[in-house]
């Protein structure tokens, strides 16, 4: 799959964070967050983090996210709530 949007200027948070959110129909917030990070991570560690929908309920967009080490061993997941705007 290959296909490409461009974000609104008006949606985008700082260039250095990953705050806010965008769907397809509207911009949205964080709602909810749970995580668990078993031990700290150290500053600089490399890794790779993933995210996945989870489902919908209304306005109310849930999904799933984990960081990974770069030698693949799970450092923390977490689950999220977002309410789309609008």
């Amino acid at each position: 799959m290959s296909e490409s949007f461009t974000i609104a200027y008006r949606f985008r948070g700082p260039e250095t964070s990953g705050n806010g959110g965008y769907t397809a129909e509207a911009p949205v917030v964080l709602g909810r967050m749970a995580a668990v990070v078993p031990r700290p991570i150290p500053v600089g560690a490399g890794g790779v983090a993933v995210g996945w929908p989870l489902g919908r309920d209304g306005r109310k967009l849930h999904s799933g996210t984990a960081l990974f080490a770069a030698d693949g061993t799970l450092l923390g997941y977490a689950r999220q709530t977002w309410i789309v705007l609008g």
